[in-house]
């Protein structure tokens, strides 16, 4: 048998009969057949690999325009990115075609992410299918084949781009001086209880009390005129921020040493301003004080038409040692002015009856936290205000300037210049002379205490001459403007879009907000023959103070009916959890999410 085989490969070799021909002929066919279909399942699979790529960048871009503006945006931001003609990533080498119903909106109650604004959905998911032209498998009738690709993208949650964020914190506390005991319990890594504030709550703060009781607390018996439980628990939720933000790269197993507040590489920086502001920046060390708070030193304040230093950290990156660490940096001055290293925090910025003095008013804090912003030497990073507050803006004014509006005539021994009524005191001011005429007038104090809404007024009387007779001159009239003075929530709004334009993120925290005009924003008035109409109520300023609707939370302590369209949670803890994933940008997300 061996050499019946042997001799027939002889016969093949010498090519009797043409044999070795025909076994090429036959041998040839499946040969083809195998190298056609490795060809064209190779490029169906390239295809494969575009058209993911395409679904993907469209779910991206999809999700991160989720609730953009007035809504509607998402889903043609995922066409225009999607692979299908016209599409920015379109192939060029096969044909996309969206499936029947996408783009589409969804809310997947397993991100942590809410669903809610104008769009009502966290994320987006993209469908494309593909036409692919065959090479080779033409030949056996095979023309085209059908690919599909599937992407669902969560509008919020991935990783961090560089992100600077200054926090605005109303201090003021309940945050009005009449406040009631208002509650929203949160977990404290700071002081444990009420018990630790140095000054118990006036009594009527602690709905024990009548409104005399309040004033004999708060004048004779060094009561605080606020209930610290809300600042302590504004402060809380800071932690909790701090607690889910990027100090530096997630690649990093350790952010490495911090210089001034700042690591080397940061990604997300943060500071904090509060009002009302301190007397000056030296101040700020008394609110990372770590010690008892009954016996630790207490930051100065002064009222708003005195210069105040608005700003107690400045933008930092060292509140943990990682991305990856789960405890918050005790050695951190902004871990420490939030309560975070066992001290007071900046809810120590509340001497003593001085809230009835100085108020709220927060307009200069935004521009301040603004110019912080853009004093950063980060160009590229995304530019963050929070502001949290219960709306109510009611500082008493100080006199910032007096401008004469009549010279007067006959002034020859000079003019005094008497600032009297509109509730303050202290303001002093001199008369600028000129040929017995008035010409100008410089204010040497701006005093204190004066209403914007029943005004104080200015008279300009001759002085005396020299030798003790009743000087001449007469005519010369003033006008008084003061600062903060009227509608200090519109100036925290026109502020605040200020800083929108300017190209920064404004979050507004509506912690506790009435959404009665007439007990707030009393100094936005609208003056009447008979009486004075408030304009605005805490509630809808903060509304308006954020860049847009989505940029708008608000709390239901103490049954506010002050509510967000935009963002239906209530407490702080996840407001500020929802924000810290806000300023993460869109992530993939398996495509059977729920």
């Amino acid at each position: 048998m061996i050499n019946a085989v042997g001799r027939l490969f002889q016969r093949l070799r010498a090519g009797e009969g043409g044999a070795a021909a025909a076994v090429v002929a036959i041998a040839i066919v499946p040969l083809l057949g195998v190298a056609a279909l490795a060809i064209d399942l190779g490029f169906i699979y390239s295809c494969e690999l575009k058209l993911q790529a395409t679904a993907d960048a469209a779910a991206l871009a999809g999700a991160a325009d989720i609730n953009v503006g007035h809504g509607g945006t998402a889903v043609a931001a995922a066409t225009a990115y999607s692979g299908v003609p016209g599409g920015r990533n379109a192939p060029t080498n096969f044909t996309v075609a969206m499936a029947s119903g996408y783009p589409k909106l969804a809310c997947l109650a397993s991100l942590d992410v809410t669903c809610g604004g104008p769009d009502n959905a966290n994320a987006v998911v993209v469908r494309e299918t593909g036409t692919v032209d065959t090479f080779f498998a033409r030949v056996f009738g095979v023309n085209l084949s059908t690919i599909s690709a599937t992407a669902t993208a969560s509008g919020k949650g991935g990783s961090y781009s560089p992100v600077d964020v200054m926090v605005v914190l109303d201090t003021v506390g309940g945050n009005s001086v009449l406040s009631t005991n208002l509650t929203d319990p949160v977990s404290l890594s700071g002081p444990a209880s009420l018990a630790d504030v140095p000054n118990a709550p006036c009594r009527m703060n602690t709905k024990s009390g009548t409104f005399f009781n309040f004033v004999e607390d708060l004048l004779f018996n060094q009561c605080t005129a606020v209930d610290n439980t809300k600042i302590r628990n504004a402060l809380a939720g800071i932690r909790t921020m701090l607690g889910a933000l990027s100090p530096c790269s997630a690649i990093l197993t350790s952010c490495g040493a911090a210089t001034n507040g700042n690591v080397a590489n940061p990604q997300v920086e943060v500071g904090l301003t509060v009002f009302p502001g301190l007397s000056n920046a030296a101040q700020a060390q008394f609110d990372e004080e770590t010690g008892d708070c009954g016996t630790a030193p207490k930051p100065a304040i002064v009222a708003y038409h005195r210069s105040p230093v608005y700003q107690v950290v400045p933008l930092s990156s060292d509140y943990r040692s990682s991305d990856s660490a789960t405890a918050l940096s005790g050695a951190s001055n902004l871990v420490r002015a939030a309560g975070g290293a066992g001290g007071c925090g900046a809810w120590a910025v509340n001497p003593p009856g001085l809230q009835i003095l100085y108020g709220s008013y927060y307009a200069a804090a935004i521009t301040a936290a603004q110019n912080a912003l853009a004093g950063d030497n980060r160009p590229n990073a995304r530019k963050v205000i929070i502001l949290v507050s219960d709306g109510n803006a009611d500082a008493l004014s100080g006199i910032a300037s007096i401008a004469v509006s009549a010279s007067g005539a006959g002034y020859s021994a000079g003019a005094n210049v008497t600032v009297s009524g509109g509730m303050g005191s202290g303001a002093t001011a001199v008369a600028t002379v000129v040929a017995g005429r008035v010409t100008g007038i410089t204010v040497t104090d701006p005093g204190s205490g004066y209403s914007s809404v029943a005004p104080p007024t200015v008279s300009i009387t001759p002085k005396d001459t020299v030798i003790g007779f009743g000087g001449s001159g007469g005519g010369a009239a003033a006008a008084i403007t003061l600062y903060p003075g009227l509608n200090q929530c519109h100036q925290a709004i026109a502020a605040a879009q200020a800083a929108t334009a300017a190209g920064t993120q404004v979050y507004a925290v509506a912690y506790g907000a009435s959404v009665f005009p007439a007990l707030t924003c009393l100094t936005d008035i609208l003056p009447q023959p008979d009486y004075l109409v408030p304009l605005i109520s805490a509630c809808e300023t903060m509304q308006r103070i954020g860049s847009d609707a989505t940029k708008f939370y608000a709390t239901n302590i103490n049954g506010s009916s002050c509510v967000s369209s935009a963002n239906t949670m209530s407490d702080l803890p996840s407001i500020f959890r929802a924000i810290a994933a806000d300023f993460a940008g869109a992530r993939l997300v398996p495509n059977n999410t729920t």
